[in-house]
């Protein structure tokens, strides 16, 4: 029985790896991207902040644009909201729009990548001496890698692992981002 169960794993999985060489996963074009994030907050309280940040949740939509089999850059937005600072009594929202460059390390069903990028952070930022939550705006760096896993041509599963890094009025503020979510290739 086991035996056979394993047989047929491995006949699964060699007509897997034919049917995915036959396909064009690398091909050029657009998608289109939906996700959730998991974020670790990297606050550094030495500066202007203080009290505790809680690690939250967030939203991230991408829309980009696949130049060659190894390269795409996309258009990203993050929403970070409610990350619970208690010791302000608020809420710390923050939310970031970025263009980021991918290079794709392999081009078949399972794609890892690198991917950096620049843009802008908004957010809320809280002030030492107890006032309330400030919004700022401020130029971000995001930097990270992942993997793109394509159940169909046109279906992926995104897995990624990326460090925002704000600067001028929001420096100290950066945070890691764990995401997860489906893209449609077009």
């Amino acid at each position: 029985m086991i035996a056979r169960s394993v047989g047929l794993g491995l006949a699964w999985v060699l007509l897997w790896a034919v049917s995915a060489s036959a396909q064009d996963y690398a091909r050029n074009g657009v998608y289109l991207g939906l996700g959730g994030s998991y974020v670790l907050e990297d606050f550094d309280y030495s500066s202007d902040l203080l009290g505790d940040v809680d690690n939250g949740w967030g939203v991230h939509l991408r829309v980009g644009y696949r130049f060659m089999a190894n390269f795409s850059v996309e258009f990203s937005a993050e929403l970070l909201e409610g990350l619970d600072a208690s010791s302000f009594g608020e809420e710390l929202d923050a939310l970031t729009l970025g263009v980021n460059g991918k290079v794709y390390l392999e081009t078949g069903r399972l794609q890892p990548f690198l991917m950096l990028g620049v843009g802008m952070m908004r957010a809320d930022r809280p002030k030492r001496n107890g006032a309330s939550l400030s919004e700022y705006n401020a130029f971000a760096a995001r930097f990270g890698g992942g993997l793109d896993i394509y159940a169909t041509e046109q279906l992926v599963v995104s897995l990624e692992a990326s460090y925002v890094l704000p600067d001028g009025d929001l420096e100290g503020l950066g945070y890691g981002s764990f995401g997860w979510g489906l893209q449609y290739r077009f």
